[in-house]
């Protein structure tokens, strides 16, 4: 997390429309770090932690300008998109501790769950 700190730190000093890993542009590495700190900053909510946030106030300023691009909105307010309050689709398979049900928590087997309504063009 602190390479990717100091990163964006010193990519904001070039930075015009915004600062994202390879400068100013969007690119398919920013739609993964900006899951990635949607997971983490889920799971701290989860567990009750402290968000991830708190020591990295660029990371922080990319998650939410990453969330506020207006080509992003039709994802993030799709039925796939969407964390807040709950997870509509799980993070991670049905194994895992966190992330596997729309709780956050492990996978319920009583729950008949309707991922198959979730598709679309985003």
């Amino acid at each position: 997390m602190q390479k990717l700190e100091l990163t964006l730190q010193y990519n904001e000093k070039n930075c015009i429309d915004g600062c994202f890993l390879v400068g100013n542009k969007v690119s398919a590495p920013d739609f993964h770090l900006y899951e990635l700190l949607l997971q983490y900053d889920s799971l701290a909510t989860y567990i009750q932690a402290e968000t991830i946030f708190k020591n990295f106030p660029y990371l922080f300023k990319f998650y939410n300008n990453f969330s506020k691009l207006p080509q992003n909105q039709k994802y993030l307010m799709s039925n796939i998109g969407q964390v807040s309050p709950v997870l509509t689709i799980p993070f991670n398979n049905k194994m895992a501790g966190f992330g596997a049900d729309v709780s956050g928590g492990r996978w319920n087997s009583d729950v008949d769950y309707e991922f198959n309504t979730y598709v679309g063009l985003y």
